[in-house]
């Protein structure tokens, strides 16, 4: 699986207007605005990107990752973009007055723009033979919709969603979620889209990050792996590499005897 990271330091560099605002106008060091993503330069280039990886013979699938909006993506011409979209006179906005990225509507176009963006990609990568995978927050993180990443969407056009699973770190309010409880919430919003979903569709990304800069403990993600393979996860992946020692290929290779 070739991974391809949506995120663009080097072209917002080069291109500073590309880059996406925050509500109080502050430009990320990483990604592109909605607009550029769905209408530019950068979105045209990832795409051209994926048909080129699709059509190597090493590789069977492209998986796209970081292809997510919080608080990033508001600036004027993402305003414009959502007022011609869905009609509305501007950004919904709370009590304070500020930019409310959470309201419904803004979820439902951002929903759909990243979607459009994946059909895109999803064409090209079939058209060379390969699947695409995209990388998802987990439904722990409350309301995937708002981040953009409405999964019956999303499963619209690519053929699996890996999701972030990392059971090292605490959600915003503290709680952890089990495999189980993962699956089952992810599968139920695959089938508010399709009735017919089922867990094949989905990838654990089981990562190694945990609290104060500490590592997952290897009993612990083989704890992970095997109750993934228990919840009906058929397909999981371990990330990043580079904390992976020889503890942690012990216990994998024990999950997955």
């Amino acid at each position: 699986v070739a991974v391809v990271d949506v995120f663009a330091p080097r072209h917002i560099e080069e291109h500073p207007q590309s880059a996406a605002l925050d509500a109080d106008g502050e430009p990320s060091e990483f990604q592109v605005s909605i607009v550029e993503l769905t209408e530019g330069e950068h979105g045209d280039a990832l795409v051209a990107m994926v048909a080129e990886l699709a059509a190597r013979d090493d590789v069977d699938a492209v998986s796209l990752t970081e292809l997510h909006y919080d608080d990033a993506g508001l600036g004027e011409d993402d305003e414009a973009a959502f007022v011609a979209d869905t009609g509305a006179d501007g950004w919904p906005r709370d009590s304070d007055g500020d930019v409310d990225w959470r309201d419904p509507d803004v979820a439902d176009w951002r929903s759909h723009r990243v979607a459009g963006f994946v059909e895109r990609a999803a064409k090209a990568a079939h058209e060379n033979g390969t699947a695409l995978l995209v990388d998802v927050r987990s439904p722990r993180d409350g309301g995937t919709e708002v981040h953009g990443q409405d999964y019956g969407l999303l499963l619209e056009h690519a053929d699996r969603l890996v999701i972030w699973h990392y059971p090292g770190l605490r959600t915003g309010d503290g709680s952890s979620w089990s495999v189980s409880e993962v699956a089952d919430e992810a599968l139920a919003l695959a089938r508010a889209a399709d009735p017919e979903a089922t867990l094949d569709r989905f990838v654990l990304s089981v990562g190694l990050w945990a609290q104060d800069d500490a590592v997952l403990g290897a009993e612990e993600l083989r704890a992970e792996l095997v109750a993934a393979d228990e919840a009906g996860l058929a397909r999981t992946w371990v990330t990043p590499w580079s904390l992976l020692d020889e503890e942690h290929a012990e216990a994998v290779a024990d999950a997955w005897e």
